[in-house]
């Protein structure tokens, strides 16, 4: 009994190495550097973000204008374009990302388009007499599941801060669960076998 429970223990690490492993892309590690400029890409926790079209990448927290108090990246242009993919390539589920507006006196609109060209558009809606920007968690629709690649698009030349972005890396090879029992089965029979023939 001591070996099928170590076989089974075996099973289940190996088939474990598949799942989804979950990421947050919160920018705290740049809240020393508030207000400078991080150029055209940036690198967290194995997730890569690009400025496609826009001015480069700044870090927006203490001390600056607009602070929502947790540190985060922004861009600033006319329709300005970030690329949000996986260091090495591989596919991940983007789950949700905080979003707001760092001069919030006017609305803008940001669309999110995935690698099949999939998009979901979120509205934030700014206060003219209000300069404090609130920010609002957005939540994707399952199609953001399994991307090779993100993109999101403004239509204003106001400047967005984007934080606390919820990922998972996916394998590439995504292993069902039926396989696990399917195999968990095949050694129990294997096992219960050689038990009645010796």
């Amino acid at each position: 009994m001591k070996k099928f429970n170590l076989f089974l223990l075996i099973i289940n690490f190996s088939f474990a190495s598949f799942t989804a492993n979950a990421a947050l892309l919160d920018f705290q590690e740049l809240e020393a550097f508030s207000g400078s400029i991080q150029g055209i890409q940036y690198t967290n926790s194995g997730f890569q973000l690009d400025v496609l079209t826009g001015n480069e990448f700044h870090s927006f927290g203490i001390g600056d204008l607009g602070y929502t108090g947790s540190t985060a990246l922004s861009t600033t242009g006319v329709l300005t374009e970030t690329k949000l993919s996986q260091s090495s390539g591989g596919l991940f589920d983007l789950i949700s990302i905080d979003l707001a507006l760092g001069a919030p006196i006017a609305n803008s609109i940001v669309t999110f388009t995935n690698n099949t060209g999939y998009s979901q558009i979120f509205s934030l809606t700014g206060d003219p007499f209000d300069f404090t920007p609130s920010v609002q968690n957005y939540l994707l629709d399952s199609e953001f599941l399994g991307s090779s690649f993100v993109t999101w698009t403004t239509n204003s030349n106001n400047l967005i801060q984007f934080d606390n972005i919820q990922v998972n890396n996916v394998s590439a090879v995504p292993v069902p669960a039926a396989i696990y029992l399917f195999a968990t089965g095949l050694a129990a029979l294997g096992l219960s076998r050689k038990k009645n023939i010796s």
